[in-house]
């Protein structure tokens, strides 16, 4: 077995790295998860060991390069045989020190990223002796290995003849925990074509819209999410992996709705990547925001999400 320290972000790339973690080969013994405190990690990390290091900001190198400190202290203690990270920033202060320690460090970008390397990756992929693998392999650099996507083994059945809304339909609205970037816009589109007998969970992040029908939260426990997209009849959001991840797990098909930077909803417009590339797999149903129609509301409804594959181990 192998001793193993465990870096992500919160949001989809803690989602992701937990999914793969289940299947590192070597299995990890006593492997110690290093992340953002928050409800997310509180609960999807319950009974394991954490380290909360402060939170990164998106593209925050400065506040990366001062958790330099707390990340060498963290794996002076630790003595891990490999550090395996996700990304985002985190990845940057914990992975190039892996060598100087005598650890295998390795980076695995995002499913998500489906045209293009992150800027984390990019940085990575320069730094001495840390190792870069890809989940997605249309455009990876050949001296990149390659890992079995978080998303591989889903298949989406034919929904057949979509019907109109089920009565009092239950529906999950999940936008992420961003927390400065609000997508009002969606929320504006969706509270107008939703039935009025709709049963709503809207999960909001940064959003500053809060008058809506239903039960409103900024975020919630992972589990308690998870438990609730599992009862749902619709889950709408955001182009982000976690979320999509969540959904295809409960065998619901989502639509997800890029953000777009141009509306100061994202740093880029690398939700667009993922929105067309998990189009492209037929997992999700994707639509701009003014794009979105009732019938897409309901053709998602209908089609289901099932497991064919059995997971294949990291690192093999």
């Amino acid at each position: 077995m192998s001793r193993d320290l465990l870096v992500a972000s919160t949001g989809g790339h803690l989602t992701e790295l937990v999914e793969l973690a289940a299947r590192l080969e070597p299995p990890s013994r006593s492997p110690l998860w290093v992340t953002f405190d928050g409800l997310q990690s509180r609960s999807m990390l319950e009974g394991r060991d954490v380290e909360f290091v402060p939170y990164i900001g998106q593209r925050d190198l400065g506040r990366s390069v001062l958790t330099l400190a707390r990340a060498t202290k963290i794996i002076r203690a630790y003595k891990p045989d490999r550090i395996i990270s996700t990304g985002a920033a985190v990845a940057t202060s914990f992975l190039p020190l892996g060598p100087l320690f005598g650890a295998e460090s390795h980076y695995i970008e995002s499913a998500a990223r489906f045209t293009e390397p992150s800027l984390t990756a990019r940085i990575l992929m320069r730094s001495p002796g840390v190792r870069v693998h890809a989940q997605a392999t249309g455009w990876r650099d050949p001296s990149w290995g390659v890992v079995s996507s978080v998303f591989g083994g889903f298949r989406a059945e034919d929904p057949g003849l979509v019907a109109d809304a089920p009565p009092s339909p239950r529906v999950v609205v999940t936008l992420g925990t961003l927390d400065r970037y609000p997508f009002d816009r969606l929320i504006e589109h969706l509270s107008g074509l939703l039935p009025a007998d709709a049963d709503v969970l809207w999960q909001i992040g940064a959003a500053s819209k809060r008058d809506l029908p239903g039960r409103v939260v900024q975020a919630m426990p992972s589990n308690e999410l998870e438990q609730e997209i599992q009862a749902a009849d619709l889950i709408v959001a955001h182009a982000g992996c976690g979320s999509v991840l969540t959904s295809l797990r409960s065998g619901k098909c989502p639509i997800v709705v890029p953000r777009r930077a141009e509306f100061n909803e994202h740093v880029d417009d690398h939700q667009t990547d993922i929105a067309d590339g998990l189009a492209k797999t037929g997992l999700v149903l994707s639509r701009e925001v003014g794009d979105l129609t009732e019938h897409d509301l309901w053709t998602a409804a209908a089609t289901k999400i099932t497991r064919t594959l059995e997971d294949e181990v990291v690192f093999r």
